[in-house]
């Protein structure tokens, strides 16, 4: 175990039981989808409504937060839904990503190509992978001052939320690029422009409450009601994601690979992510922030049941690293993780040092295996209720 509590677990097969169990835990409901629809559309529309129309700037900023709150538990839902894992209807999965998905504004299709065809099976590969991949020294090096400002930034707790937004947000999710979308372009630019037609709505809809509640569109209150109706939600959820996308593949123990072939050597794609033991109110906001381990090791499993799953895998388990939830670990994390020595699978500093030795798997998995996540007994209670 390091200094922080990291614990790397043995290599083993997951037995046919623990398989069993967790494909009995992929059953869906359309009664349990529709309870989440009007759950989150209640605490999601509500906040909105409150963020345009309340009296007093200060009330107004705080509901704009709790939107962003609510639209994270949408976008939960929606990733699951694009999971297939929220009603056993694949129309009805659809159909619930993308209403779930409309207040983050992302476009579902580029969302689907990102998440779900390019991280989950190409997790930690540069060239594959989208998110928080780490500049060698020589690209920091090279980069314009600008971006290299950026990059100290992001790598900062509150920069996690402007990482997001720029480089996830707006440069994938909102309308990618040409040579980021490929066969299914067109479908991707008609979900971009859905989001634009529904930011519009949002708009008009929030000038509607505002004229409601104060009886006059004085512009100065009407950028308000607006801007904290839809921009600050967004800015809101944009941090929690950017910062629990963080935690989850962001350790010093965790590798990245930029040579396929030894990505596929090291088993990367089930080894590449942690299991945190959060508080049990961030679990519900921060998408799998904790469980994503388990995310990774069975995709089509709810959110809402990735604490169970967690307990039935951790006994028979692929090694995976393990951590409790501490001030120490997010900032021996936040401290260590700048840049990535590629060939040495060290991490470094911004001024080339040193900090940390990335751990690689120590043997192959069997042929067959099937990947999970690595847990002690005190680890596998222990999740999800923090320190």
């Amino acid at each position: 175990m390091s200094e922080f509590g990291t614990k790397i677990l043995g290599a083993k097969i997951l037995e046919s039981g623990v398989r069993r169990r967790l494909q009995f835990m992929r059953a869906t409901s359309d009664l349990r989808a529709l309870w989440h629809f009007g759950r989150g559309m209640l605490l999601y529309w509500g906040a909105f409504a409150l963020a345009a129309g309340a009296h007093g700037t200060a009330w107004r900023i705080l509901a704009g937060i709790g939107a962003g709150a609510a639209a994270a538990l949408l976008f939960r839902l929606a990733h699951d839904a694009s999971h297939g894992c929220v009603s056993p209807r694949p129309r009805v999965n659809r159909l619930l990503a993308r209403l779930f998905i409309a207040p983050s504004y992302h476009a579902l299709s580029a969302w689907e190509l990102f998440h779900n065809r390019r991280h989950h099976p190409y997790t930690n590969l540069k060239s594959k992978d989208y998110i928080w991949i780490p500049l060698s020294k020589a690209e920091y090096d090279r980069a314009t001052p600008l971006r290299r400002l950026l990059e100290r930034a992001y790598r900062t707790a509150p920069g996690t939320g402007l990482y997001y937004l720029i480089e996830a947000w707006w440069r994938h999710m909102l309308f990618p690029s040409r040579g980021d979308v490929t066969y299914d372009a067109p479908e991707t630019r008609r979900d971009s422009w859905l989001v634009v037609a529904f930011f519009g709505l949002q708009c008009a809809l929030a000038a509607w409450i505002v004229r409601l509640a104060h009886g006059a569109l004085a512009p100065a209150d009407l950028a308000i009601g607006i801007l904290c109706a839809t921009a600050l939600p967004l800015v809101s959820l944009c941090w929690m994601l950017g910062f629990s996308s963080y935690f989850n593949h962001t350790h010093p123990t965790i590798p990245w690979f930029d040579d396929e072939a030894e990505w596929r050597r090291q088993r990367a794609r089930q080894l590449l992510t942690s299991h945190i033991a959060v508080p049990w109110w961030m679990f519900l906001f921060v998408t799998d922030l904790g469980y994503h381990a388990v995310h990774h090791l069975a995709p089509r499993i709810p959110i809402h049941r990735l604490p169970m799953a967690h307990e039935v895998v951790y006994r028979g388990a692929i090694a995976t690293v393990v951590e409790r939830w501490r001030p120490e670990f997010r900032r021996d994390t936040l401290r260590r993780c700048k840049l990535y020595d590629y060939a040495r699978h060290h991490w470094l500093d911004f001024d080339g040092r040193v900090t940390a030795q990335a751990w690689r798997a120590p043997e192959p998995v069997p042929a067959g295996a099937v990947p999970g996540l690595g847990g002690g007994r005190g680890a596998g209670r222990g999740a999800g209720r923090g320190d």
